[in-house]
């Protein structure tokens, strides 16, 4: 999945953020840090 990724952007890595969630839930479960995180990258 990240071959081209790697190729493209070799320094990806730094960019990726993990957050929990439950999509099940409503605003998908995500914490309001989380969806701070995700709404201000």
């Amino acid at each position: 999945i990240f071959d081209g990724l790697k190729k493209d952007s070799p320094k990806f890595r730094h960019k990726v953020v993990a957050v929990g969630g439950d999509c099940e839930n409503p605003e998908l479960g995500l914490s309001e840090h989380d969806r701070d995180l995700l709404i201000q990258e």
